[in-house]
């Protein structure tokens, strides 16, 4: 599947409510497995008739990219409570949440993974630090073969109050409501019927702090370059410091829209083999 088909997908995902197959899906996110934005996905997904699993962090673990807690990985079960049906809380990190889900919880391996919602933005450089994000990596990377992976995050819309006052949690509802629309978008784009992203992408979303009404639209873009880094009690906040007229997620997040970005969790530079110079190279193997 091409990205221009992600992106007919995506729109047509946005348009329509109506309901797709019923898929097996495992939640995580970087926030805690009792943050009420992953409860709120929760709900919605299991509403729209998916079989939902919450496996994610036992406490906040935000900013921690793909990292892995090697004790937990290597405890196996150990490392595993289960304090409600179909909740499980895990003593790592989000990548290591999601290899235990599915190594040790899932009784059958989950045919989609959601990360989130996560209750700030990772858009831009940013998302390369981001626990959330980092999820999508491990199923990606980590688990043998690729697991679809959809990153969800969202700044407060009520930013001085609680994330489950009134307006924040009618927010993550909002913020449900369209990842229910997206996954039946994507399942009804498959190309073969087993998977809903081509093998090796996960997508990383960011759902603007507006209200649904105020949605200009939905699009698929890169990670936008034009950022700075706020610190502060949560942890690093992206902040867009540059206007840009390219397709960047800063951008056009900041703009009202809601941004994706296809993502493979691959570093390798896209002119690899053509960034050092050959005279190095000789010099080197000399």
């Amino acid at each position: 599947m091409s990205y221009r088909k992600i992106f007919i997908a995506l729109v047509f995902a946005f348009a329509s409510s109506n309901q797709a197959l019923a898929l097996n899906v495992m939640l995580t996110n970087d926030d805690g497995f009792q943050h009420p934005w992953i409860r709120m996905l929760q709900s919605e997904l299991v509403k729209a008739g998916h079989q939902v699993t919450i496996v994610a962090p036992e406490v906040n673990q935000s900013g921690q990219s793909a990292a892995l807690t090697l004790s937990a990985i290597r405890g196996g079960s150990e490392a595993i409570k289960n304090p409600s049906p179909d909740i499980y809380s895990v003593q790592g990190s989000p990548a290591t949440a999601t290899i235990l889900g599915v190594k040790e919880v899932m009784t059958e391996r989950p045919q989609l993974i959601i990360s989130g919602i996560n209750e700030g933005a990772n858009i831009g450089v940013i998302s390369a630090f981001s626990g959330t994000v980092g999820a999508t990596i491990a199923a990606l990377h980590l688990l043998g073969e690729p697991i679809p992976a959809i990153a969800i995050s969202g700044n407060l819309i009520d930013k001085t109050g609680e994330p489950n006052s009134d307006a924040n949690i009618q927010h993550a509802r909002d913020i449900s409501q369209f990842m229910v629309r997206l996954v039946a978008g994507l399942e009804r784009a498959t190309v073969d019927g087993t998977r809903i992203l081509p093998p090796g992408i996960a997508l990383n979303v960011n759902y603007p702090s507006i209200t649904a009404d105020q949605i200009k639209g939905v699009g698929v873009y890169q990670h936008g370059r034009d950022i700075g880094v706020n610190f502060t009690g949560k942890g690093a906040l992206p902040v867009s410091v540059t206007e840009s007229t390219n397709l960047q997620d800063t951008t056009f997040l900041q703009e009202g829209f809601i941004t994706i970005v296809p993502i493979d969790g691959d570093y390798t530079a896209p002119n690899w083999n053509s960034i050092l110079p050959e005279s190095l190279l000789q010099d080197l193997n000399s």
